[in-house]
């Protein structure tokens, strides 16, 4: 099994976020609460720039083939900086509407943990949240500049 830094899973998704995390919600459902995607390259991605700390945050969605939200993430463009407060928010949004199971754990620094049926280590400035049977993983790059990805089992196994 291949082994995975957290932030190295961040890198090879290059997804970016903004506003509420909701995985498993369609392209129609997020622009009812969002507007017009500012970028839609194609039928699996889409993009939002929202204001946030004196620049633009991005938030970014990747759709499975049923159009269902898979991936969700939310970092900082130009200027922008993540504040603890929206990524919190983010994150706790996102867990809320998921509901917590309980097999949902906080994954401690240099700790192995497996979601997906993939194998990854949660690095030194990372938060990571697992809950296998509700089917989310979040991660969150503490170190400048930060990120927050949100995913699916779906979207870790299609990697």
């Amino acid at each position: 099994m291949r082994f995975l830094t957290a932030s190295a899973l961040l890198a090879v998704l290059a997804v970016a976020p903004v506003a509420h995390a909701r995985l498993g919600e369609s392209l129609k459902v997020i622009s009812e609460r969002y507007g017009r995607p500012n970028s839609q390259p194609n039928k699996a991605t889409a993009m939002w720039l929202f204001e946030e700390g004196g620049g633009q945050v991005v938030y970014t969605v990747t759709f499975n083939a049923q159009g269902v939200s898979i991936a969700e993430g939310f970092k900082p463009r130009r200027n922008a900086v993540l504040s603890q407060r929206t990524a919190e928010t983010f994150i706790s949004d996102q867990l809320v509407v998921r509901g917590k199971s309980n097999g949902g754990r906080e994954v401690r620094p240099g700790e192995n943990f497996t979601f997906g049926g993939k194998q990854f280590t949660c690095g030194a400035e990372e938060y990571v949240f697992v809950d296998e049977p509700a089917d989310v993983m979040v991660l969150w790059q503490r170190s400048y500049p930060a990120s927050i990805i949100v995913l699916s089992r779906e979207m870790v196994a299609a990697m």
